[in-house]
């Protein structure tokens, strides 16, 4: 057990390290292109401050994590996706599941971990320049207020792209996001037609899926949320859904691997 054990971490840091070495460079300009990126919104949001009121970083913040998220896996997956590529991985001798970890942990843990820490330092050297001894109250906050949680739909998202591009040929990180944007789509704007028919209220202007509803009473916006009984149980499906996400890619992969 334990000799098989220890195999298979040799395995998952020999696929790691390969990982690196054959992409560090494209790490080192990604890194570079992120931190010229942030500089520019940085700028362009204080340069135009009084026009952009509010928690600009945070919105700095959540462009990148998943624009550039989804960029970074639009790259990392591309083996997955081109034949030639995948072939070559395929024969790879390691498992489905180590080779699973491996684009989970660069998409996820080093992209989420390492965009968070450039952010900040960029964040923070901006602000030190411009601001002064004032940059302290124009950091962003985003590990406050349960902002955190963005950190969730980042990650299910990055394992959506994942299967998408394990089950599509050409432009799958193109068609993954474009079904999920469908997707949000129908099910906001959906879910107000489905709540004004079950509860008979034409005023209801907008809802969250499984969170809430809003409907305008006296030119006032009320809102009516689950109870909290059924909001725990929904919050902890939530957090189980990356766990089901990363069982359909394992399975996507294993099909592959028997089908190539």
């Amino acid at each position: 057990m334990k000799q098989s054990m220890a195999l298979s971490f040799k395995k998952i840091a020999a696929l790691n390290r390969r990982q690196w070495l054959e992409n560090r460079q494209a790490y080192g300009l990604t890194g570079l292109a992120l931190t010229v990126v942030l500089l520019l919104f940085f700028f362009i949001g204080w340069h135009w401050r009084e026009s952009f009121p509010g928690a600009q970083g945070n919105g700095i913040f959540l462009i990148g994590l998943f624009g550039g998220g989804i960029a970074f896996s639009g790259w990392l997956y591309k083996e997955l996706s081109r034949p030639a590529d995948s072939i070559w991985l395929l024969g790879l001798p390691a498992s489905a599941g180590q080779k699973i970890l491996i684009f989970l942990l660069h998409s996820i843990i080093f992209y989420g971990v390492g965009f968070t820490l450039l952010f900040q330092i960029v964040e923070t050297l901006f602000y030190g320049v411009v601001a002064g001894s004032s940059a302290g109250v124009l950091h962003s906050a985003i590990f406050e207020n349960g902002f955190y949680t963005c950190y969730l739909t980042f990650i299910n998202i990055q394992l959506w792209l994942l299967i998408g591009s394990l089950s599509f040929k050409k432009a799958a990180i193109i068609k993954t996001v474009l079904l999920l944007l469908l997707y949000f789509i129908l099910a906001a704007s959906g879910n107000v037609v489905l709540m004004k028919m079950l509860t008979g209220e034409a005023r209801i202007t907008s809802s969250l899926p499984y969170g809430y509803f809003q409907f305008v009473h006296e030119n006032e916006n009320i809102y009516v949320y689950l109870p909290a009984l059924a909001q725990h149980l929904v919050d902890l499906l939530g957090w189980l859904l990356p766990c089901f996400l990363i069982y359909i890619a394992y399975l996507k992969l294993m099909e592959k691997e028997i089908t190539a």
